[in-house]
């Protein structure tokens, strides 16, 4: 029997139970949502193609299940983005709105699992650390489609779990097969989700008396995913190539594919405590996933369940384990590793891991209730220091990056300044995907984007360019102005604002 109680007065009444995760979920949301639409600053391209694109669905009443551009994309993040730029505007915030509710969601589902599973002391924790972690609430803050991916697998690892508890089993068969179809329009790292289901089918059916249930049970689960996963189903069987369409980055083309895979995986095991991502936009460059506190006890929770395992005492200490050697299938055969972002359907693992750990040291500490209390302290300040980690540390030093492309927002915000009489001209790179975050940050505001290889080929610059205009650039700034000197524009630079502007005299 799972034992669900914390201790302590009123605990066992329904706001004695409540009101802790509604903290927690307070600090998620916050989390998440604080200043959303300034941190991190700007807007990179794929989070701006996502959002030009998904607001044309929004617009047109058309959502694919898979937009081909910019090497394929699923297309439920997309979609979501779409409607929210509808509701909201298109801004920042409204981008990356559905992500950010994507990660307090996910807050919620570990809770519920780690409720389902282990006690409501470890679920309080486990939502603990994911609400406040720097990993979580980075990708809580960014308009990636890779945030559902562990929302959906959670989900639908909690709903299969409960299913086989309750009695009235259907419905909560039914909401797993859904959230396990739904994966499907999420991530390609989603894919190695199926084979944790079949360890959670395979615990389930060696658990029970009788097999036939739970093959009828998971009958209906995997018949309820297939049907909700039909019809991005359908267009990979149309469009084979979409399958594969970041296959470049796979090591099985390398000249020692095997070597790649073997040093993939030791490099994805280390980013959890050592060392990770060293893109600015998946990490705070080169740190571990964990700092220290926390990183305290995702080792003790690694070291528990498997000393727990070895002696086969209590149920699921398997899980986390399964999860996280699954969920990093995708970085040991990749290139560009660690990946915070293709791991992070293994995240849930690891905060599980760490919330088993802090429960561990709880049971440890449990006849000296000073110790106990120290471990509460620690982990309230391990989840205070995680979230100081990202606001007072990355968000200044992503912020001094190109990471987020923060010049192009800059122009953006110069151009949309302008009067609505006024005609604006921006400079920019000729690859279309780079122009999609001033495409982005000027939407509504009519704005010429102009190529060097345009201007090369006009005529007379001069009348060109109507008295009064404002030319921004994406290019160097000196090299360009120089340039529409050179071709007879006469102008003035207008340096006051975030990046200078030449306004046509």
């Amino acid at each position: 029997m799972v034992n669900r109680s914390l201790g302590g007065p009123g605990i066992g009444s329904r706001i004695g139970r409540l009101w802790p995760l509604l903290a927690i979920l307070m600090v998620a949301g916050t989390a998440r949502l604080f200043a959303l639409g300034r941190i991190p600053d700007g807007v990179w391209h794929d989070e701006a193609v996502n959002g030009l694109e998904g607001l044309s669905s929004a617009l047109t009443g058309h959502f694919p299940v898979f937009y081909p551009a910019n090497y394929g994309r699923e297309g439920l993040f997309l979609n979501l983005v779409g409607w929210s730029e509808r509701a909201f505007g298109v801004t920042p915030f409204a981008l990356r709105l559905p992500a950010a509710l994507a990660g307090i969601a996910t807050v919620v589902f570990i809770f519920l699992l780690a409720d389902e599973l282990y006690s409501r002391r470890t679920a309080l924790f486990a939502a603990w650390f994911s609400a406040t972690a720097f990993w979580p609430v980075l990708i809580s803050r960014i308009a990636f489609r890779a945030v559902l991916a562990p929302l959906c697998l959670t989900a639908a690892l909690y709903f299969a779990v409960a299913a086989a508890r309750r009695r009235h089993w259907l419905p909560w068969t039914l909401a797993a097969g859904t959230a396990c179809g739904l994966g499907f329009y999420t991530y390609p790292t989603y894919r190695v989700a199926v084979l944790l289901l079949i360890c959670v089918f395979a615990a389930d059916l060696q658990a029970s008396s009788s097999r036939a249930p739970v093959v009828r049970r998971w009958l209906v689960l995997a018949a309820t995913a297939t049907a909700v996963a039909m019809p991005i189903f359908i267009y990979f069987a149309q469009h084979r190539g979409a399958v594969l369409s970041r296959s470049s980055a796979l090591v099985f083309d390398s000249s020692h594919p095997a070597v790649q895979v073997f040093y993939g995986i030791g490099v994805a095991v280390r980013m959890f405590v050592l060392s990770s991502d060293l893109n600015w936009r998946h990490n705070l460059s080169g740190a571990p996933e964990f700092a220290w506190p926390l990183a305290s006890f995702f080792l003790a929770g690694a070291a528990v369940t498997f000393w727990r395992l070895r002696a086969r005492r209590q149920p699921w200490q398997w899980l986390p384990w399964a999860w996280m050697v699954i969920g990093l299938i995708p970085c040991a055969i990749t290139f560009e590793i660690p990946h915070a972002i293709r791991a992070s359907v293994a995240m849930p693992a690891a905060l599980l891991l760490c919330a088993l750990g802090a429960d561990a040291l709880m049971n440890a500490c449990s006849p000296r209730a000073l110790a106990a209390h120290a471990v509460i302290v620690v982990a309230l300040a391990a989840g205070a220091g995680e979230l100081s980690r990202y606001f007072l540390e990355y968000a200044p030093l992503v912020g001094a990056t190109e990471a987020f492309v923060r010049r192009d927002a800059a122009v953006a915000r110069a151009l949309n300044a302008q009067p609505p009489s006024v005609q604006r001209y921006v400079i920019v790179p000729g690859d279309t995907y780079l122009q999609c975050a001033v495409r982005f940050g000027t939407y509504g505001h009519p704005a010429e984007l102009l190529t060097m290889d345009v201007l090369h080929s006009a005529g007379d610059l001069h009348s060109r360019f109507p008295r009064g205009a404002v030319i921004a650039s994406l290019l160097p700034d000196a090299r360009v102005f120089q340039y529409l000197q050179r071709r007879g524009v006469r102008f003035h630079v207008h340096p006051s604002g975030e990046v200078p502007v030449a306004i046509i005299e």
